[in-house]
């Protein structure tokens, strides 16, 4: 939680603008995501999380319904994970899935933990867009669990612009990438 903290909030706090009034979300269990669950003004969503952490944020709006995955809770990462997690969220179907990764590179997002890979691919399946939040560190890198390739992600929200070569691989995927300006002002 603490890695890139200021990163994190600002990425999380600008991806929450993007969220219109009524959106179905998944959100993942990643500490970024948490910040857009914290900074969340619009109203009357229906989310799908895995996450123990935002489903208690959001728990203090009567606006919004929580639909909390089933399955085994992994006490380090405040999440819930495994084969009924993966099973829970095949019934669903939402506007945005927004989530975050621990690698990006061009071999698609990855993460260092087997189950939260597995489950995180089954989330963007059932989404009609996916958003990424991704503080600057997260490029160039790939874990050993695979998510998604890139050409299953369509925004990608940072808080640095991104080196030329990983702009141009993004581009060729079609992902649109989105520099937080510093200034709150400015969005």
């Amino acid at each position: 939680m603490n890695m890139a903290l200021e990163a994190k909030s600002k990425i999380g706090k600008f991806a929450a603008s993007l969220v219109n009034n009524g959106d179905r979300l998944i959100l993942d269990a990643s500490t970024t995501v948490q910040f857009l669950a914290k900074y969340l003004t619009s109203r009357n969503h229906t989310v799908v999380t895995n996450s123990i952490n935002i489903a208690s944020v959001l728990s203090q709006r009567e606006d919004i319904k929580i639909n909390l995955l089933g399955g085994t809770l992994s006490h380090r990462h405040q999440a819930i994970y495994g084969s009924r997690a993966i099973r829970d969220i095949q019934d669903y179907k939402v506007n945005k899935c927004i989530i975050s990764t621990c690698g990006i590179s061009s071999e698609g997002l990855s993460t260092s933990v087997e189950e939260e890979g597995l489950l995180v691919n089954e989330m963007i399946k059932r989404s009609d867009q996916v958003i990424v939040l991704a503080d600057s560190t997260k490029f160039n890198k790939t874990f050993f669990q695979k998510m998604c390739d890139l050409d299953a992600v369509d925004i990608v929200i940072t808080d640095k612009e991104l080196s030329k070569n990983m702009q141009e691989m993004l581009n060729k995927h079609m992902i649109e990438v989105i520099v937080v300006p510093d200034h709150e002002g400015d969005y």
